[in-house]
């Protein structure tokens, strides 16, 4: 892949180390973005589970140790990824989520393109609305993920084989999690946008790095701040944040046996698939068999 770098580093005492980046990986697989930027590991686990090639652009500022290791809490940013011709594979949790949705295959879910950015701030990444398609299903996703491993994700199923619209709210850490049906937070693929705040907040970070020594390290750190703050007081205004104690967002039981329904008949039909490919095997060694017999006694 190819590698894009503006950085600057300040110190300004021996236990006051500032650093800021703009860096930019274009098609590199999930463990060589691990490698290569060991701090997106804790802003986004669940990349571990993707193969295929990635885009990634991160913009931040951060405070650093006398090693000069990245001190997690102190990111501040914004993390932008993408991709297509991704698989998400995973062998532990998300599972559960294949199983409730009754994916065609319940180990690989192939996604044709995929673009995710997010704020990193208060040792959390708040991540935007974006739509994924997969399987059979258009899903609009959003949450919190923070980098104590604790999460909160929302996925609305927009379209599917389900005759009608719902939610997916889960919450916990990659240990031990739960989910709980709902109602959909986004009803069509027209969602909340944060990508023009997100794109000024990049280009202003790399504005103030290519300049650092006219405006200096703590300008560029105060108005990457500023920035951050903007798009922090548009969140909460959004509305896009789960609300755990909404109690309008609860599907009736109507709509809860509809989707136990369809899981049932998706089961049922799985399970004769997976029967009539056992038979057609078994009928072929048989006839395998018979057809050796004949071809011995001729």
């Amino acid at each position: 892949g190819n590698l894009a770098l503006d950085a600057f580093y300040s110190t300004v005492t021996k236990s006051d180390i500032n650093a800021g980046f703009n860096v930019r990986l274009d098609a590199v697989t999930a463990d060589h973005l691990i490698e290569v930027v060991p701090a997106i590991d804790s802003l986004v686990p669940m990349l571990k589970s993707f193969k295929g090639n990635l885009d990634c652009e991160l913009a931040a500022t951060t405070q650093l140790d006398t090693n000069m290791n990245i001190l997690i809490p102190t990111i501040n940013g914004i993390a932008k990824i993408s991709g297509s011709g991704l698989e998400l594979t995973d062998t532990g949790d998300l599972r559960k989520i294949a199983r409730l949705l009754m994916f065609k295959d319940s180990k690989v879910g192939h996604i044709d393109d995929m673009s995710v950015s997010g704020l990193i701030s208060n040792n959390t990444l708040e991540i935007f609305p974006f739509i994924l398609g997969i399987d059979r299903y258009t899903l609009g996703l959003s949450g919190q993920q923070g980098f104590d491993t604790n999460f909160k994700y929302h996925i609305s199923v927009i379209k599917s084989p389900i005759p009608f619209k719902f939610g997916i709210n889960l919450k916990g850490n990659f240990d031990k999690w739960n989910f709980r049906l709902g109602r959909a937070k986004y009803r069509s693929t027209s969602i909340p946008l944060f990508t023009p705040m997100v794109d000024t907040m990049q280009a202003n970070l790399a504005s103030s790095i290519k300049n650092i020594f006219k405006k200096g390290a703590e300008a560029a750190i105060r108005e990457y701040a500023r920035d951050r703050d903007q798009i922090s007081a548009r969140i909460e205004t959004s509305g896009i944040k789960i609300n755990d104690d909404d109690e309008d967002d609860e599907l009736t039981p109507e709509e809860l046996e509809q989707i136990d329904n369809y899981r049932l008949e998706m089961e049922c039909e799985a399970e004769s698939e997976e029967l009539e490919k056992e038979l057609n095997a078994m009928l072929e060694e048989d006839l395998s068999q018979i057809l050796a017999g004949i071809n011995g006694s001729l």
